[in-house]
């Protein structure tokens, strides 16, 4: 979702520490008020997002179109709400898929997906290894430049039934290129 520099600190105390919020403390915070609508918890840090731009946007929407189209009911997707993955931690992912019925929550999560323009480094590294430390079953990393779609399992997971690695990502709505020298998996 956002890099270091794509997400501005929220709260600070008077020496330019940052204050440490807990996911309750994070949670009260934005019933009454005192948070933007994108913003998310990460090592106990309240971080605003950046507005997403239109490509994005059109990427999300469409990949969430084709996960909706191809669950056949079983199973929600959508723009992910806030997703509590431990006490210090809750991001907002791009795309939550839940079977349908259950709460949302990380033990939940089939499925989250972020998609990255600017934020491919962060979504690679630090956020895949906070997801995979709270059990995300499965990750997706949507990378709009690149036009790849990465796939994520928990390690000893058995072998992917769809694909392993890198996909070609057009046809979930990412524009593709012409005159594109890099192949892809």
């Amino acid at each position: 979702m956002a890099t270091a520099t794509e997400r501005t600190r929220n709260v600070e105390g008077p020496d330019g520490t940052p204050h440490r919020f807990t996911f309750d403390d994070f949670v009260r915070l934005g019933e009454i008020g005192l948070l933007p609508t994108r913003s998310e918890l990460v090592d106990g840090e309240v971080f605003d997002l950046r507005p997403k731009g239109e490509p994005h946007y059109f990427a999300a929407f469409a990949l969430q179109r084709q996960l909706i189209h191809a669950d056949r009911g079983r199973y929600v997707a959508g723009p992910g709400p806030t997703l509590q993955l431990d006490d210090a931690n809750a991001p907002m992912p791009d795309i939550l898929v839940t079977p349908r019925g259950k709460r949302v929550s990380s033990a939940a999560a089939e499925l989250v997906v972020e998609v990255a323009d600017s934020s491919l480094n962060y979504d690679r590294g630090e956020k895949r290894r906070r997801y995979a430390k709270a059990k995300i079953r499965e990750y997706w990393v949507l990378d709009v430049n690149g036009e790849m779609l990465e796939r994520y399992l928990p390690a000893g997971a058995p072998k992917p039934t769809i694909s392993s690695g890198r996909r070609r990502t057009g046809a979930v709505g990412v524009p593709r290129r012409r005159n594109r020298s890099r192949r892809h998996l």
